[in-house]
């Protein structure tokens, strides 16, 4: 690919250390930052039109960052590498051999425009002329070019390092070493120089040379990027997993790149890898920690309302409640809508796509986000139900089992409503504890949960910051949906049970009218006190302490009558037909439907209703089988089949009296 000339600018000497990736920003190359010195080359070639966004983008996106694979050791060429005394003479005349070999690749019009601009360019700009060069992909003119600059700069050993630099990436190395052991002899500690030995070395298969070099740059620069992940390399190649994972994890808190996380999985696994810990690290040393992200959303306004813990306190949740899951249905809405549409700036941005640097990185810490923050919060909420599931049945069993005691017969409305009162706290006395505690451990649990999402939240915001990509941006509003939807699942999971308590009494009204009630004389009519006047074909009269009755019989089958029940003071008139007959000596069988109308003390109409009844009788009360329907206009339908046995019962009543 031929240099476009027109890039020509002031990069600072030295800024080419060794292998070369995409950057992330105009601040870094290689993942490495850049000095204020090589910062500011870059912004003064901008300035002076020799540099353009486009430019720096196509620098940025040119290559993806490379993955070294550790070759064989390779003895013909480590032979092959050239024997050239280390003097300036010697090695000016090996530059020139190189660079007359090499010219021989390039065609001659060409090669005349690169000898002329070579000309007309500062000695000491040619160095930084190279590198951008190599950035725009002309490695020849960039080789070409370095050779020029120690032709000029003899004195310069970062011209021999660079050039060195250069020959490794062109997978020359062992053309590259006499070079950089030259310009070692100049600045024996120069770590620039003793990295690029090292690679050298490590291009040839030589693991035990390339070790010696790397150690000596990070005894220099213990932070070196290219030594620290080479480290790693050369570890992971004698079989140390532990010691390159080390190597490799340090990498990645300084410097951030997908080679040194590509060989991490190699030397421990994905599974093994906390990469959101080491993204958290590398900002850290950016001084860029997490923001609260979460405070940034309209859902951080929106509190959880005060749960109720006894059953007085359930109509104003239900109240606040309805607020509350009316506002964080709208935000999931929302954020849905948000992750199902694309603008039109979205849409291009798809078809013309280019990744960024810090895509891969984005990519993986979400997955690794939501695996992890999925598998914690299954976690948490299956810890509640474990306990809230026995602690719901035992509710519910000692609901069944409750019981109230009735009223005695004949109270007043007064005393009535005391007994009712008296249910009502028994009532409250099992669902006021059971609410309590359930909704005070679901507070904690909810409290506990939302903590992990508020977390979670933040971390891939805070992520996705670094590659904010259409793509990238619907992963965070997907999550905000989920969120809400967490939200409104804890509401449903509030126990907020109605106070059966329907009246304003007081429990101290309660216990007084329950004592007076207590002092009264209860006189129960005598079961004997029972009286029937039979009239053979037309009826009957029957009276005793709990109702009056007469019934007319005109037909054997058709009856009509009118009762009055005394406790309740309501009277009924009915009518309706009935066969009866015997089946065989023993057994009666009979039949009946019967039209009523109920009138209380007041003969208004209260109810009415058709009933149907069947029935098989044994002689003398040993048994009784009953079927009976019903349909009132206040119940409705209902029926009920039943066995009774007047001799049983007659038996029980006389030996209660002994």
């Amino acid at each position: 690919m031929r240099l476009k000339l027109k890039f020509v600018t002031f990069l600072s000497v030295g800024l080419f250390c060794g292998t070369i990736a995409s950057k992330a920003q105009i601040t870094q190359l290689n993942g490495v930052e850049l000095t204020p010195e090589q910062q500011k080359a870059i912004q003064t070639a901008i300035d002076l039109n020799m540099m353009n966004a486009s430019d720096l983008e196509d620098m940025q996106h040119t290559s993806e960052e490379t993955i070294f694979i550790p070759r064989p050791k390779d003895q013909q060429r480590i032979q092959a590498i050239p024997d050239v005394a280390l003097e300036q003479t010697a090695m000016l005349q090996y530059v020139a051999k190189l660079s007359k070999a090499l010219e021989a690749t390039i065609e001659e019009t060409y090669l005349a425009e690169l000898r002329q601009m070579m000309r007309q360019t500062k000695p000491q700009e040619i160095n930084q002329v190279a590198l951008l060069a190599w950035y725009q992909q002309a490695d020849q003119e960039a080789a070409l070019l370095a050779m020029k600059a120690v032709q000029t700069m003899p004195d310069s050993a970062m011209a021999w390092n660079n050039l060195g630099g250069l020959l490794n990436m062109m997978h020359m190395e062992e053309l590259a070493i006499p070079i950089l052991k030259y310009g070692q002899r100049k600045e024996s500690n120069n770590p620039s120089i003793l990295n690029n030995l090292g690679q050298s070395f490590l291009g040839l298969g030589d693991v035990l040379r390339a070790e010696e070099y790397f150690g000596a740059c990070l005894a220099q620069d213990t932070d070196h990027p290219e030594a620290t992940r080479s480290m790693g390399v050369v570890a992971l190649t004698k079989g140390d997993q532990e010691k390159a994972s080390q190597y490799f994890e340090q990498d990645l808190r300084e410097n951030l790149r997908e080679s040194s996380f590509e060989w991490l999985k190699r030397a421990k696994g994905r599974q093994d890898i906390k990469l959101n810990t080491l993204r958290k690290a590398f900002l850290q040393r950016k001084k860029q920690g997490d923001k609260d992200f979460y405070g940034m959303v309209a859902l951080g306004q929106l509190g959880l309302p005060t749960l109720p813990l006894t059953s007085e306190q359930t109509e104003k949740w239900l109240f606040e409640k309805e607020q509350y899951v009316q506002s964080i249905t709208e935000e999931a809405q929302y954020w849905y809508n948000e992750f199902q549409t694309y603008t039109a700036e979205e849409v291009q941005f798809a078809v013309h796509k280019t990744e960024p640097y810090y895509s891969w990185l984005v990519t993986e810490v979400i997955h690794e986000l939501t695996s992890v923050h999925s598998s914690e919060d299954i976690a948490a909420l299956d810890a509640f139900w474990s306990g809230a599931t026995a602690r719901m049945v035992d509710y519910e069993d000692r609901r069944a089992a409750m019981s109230c005691p009735d009223p005695p017969e004949g109270a007043s409305e007064e005393v009535r409503k005391a007994y009712d009162k008296k249910c009502c706290e028994i009532a409250k006395g099992i669902i006021d504890p059971f609410m309590s505690a359930h909704n005070e451990d679901l507070r904690r649990n909810f409290e506990f949960r939302d903590g992990m999402w508020k977390l979670f939240l933040n971390e891939l915001i805070s992520t996705v910051e670094l590659c904010p990509t259409p793509d990238n941006k619907k992963q965070v509003y997907l999550q905000l949906y989920h969120y809400a939807n967490f939200l409104i699942s804890y509401v449903g999971m509030v126990v907020a049970e109605d106070t059966p308590c329907d009246d304003d009494m007081t429990l101290a009204e309660m216990e007084a009218i329950l004592k007076r009630s207590k002092r009264k004389v209860e006189l129960k009519c005598p079961s004997w006190l029972y009286y029937e006047l039979p009239f053979p074909g037309v009826g009957s009269i029957t009276m005793s302490c709990a109702e009056f009755q007469v019934e007319a019989k005109p037909l054997s089958i058709v009856k009509a009558g009118y009762k009055k029940t005394f406790k309740d003071q309501t009277s009924t008139l009915y009518v309706g037909v009935g066969p009866s007959m015997d089946v065989g000596p023993l057994v009666n069988v009979s039949a009946g439907v019967q039209g009523y109308l109920v009138f209380d003390r007041h003969e208004q109409l209260v109810n009415t209703g058709i009933s149907a009844e069947a029935k098989m009788s044994l002689p003398q009360g040993i048994a009784d089988l009953v079927a009976t329907a019903k349909v009132e206009m206040n119940s409705g339908y209902s029926h009920e089949v039943k066995s009774d046995s007047r001799w049983v019962q007659q038996i029980k009543s006389t030996y209660s009296k002994y």
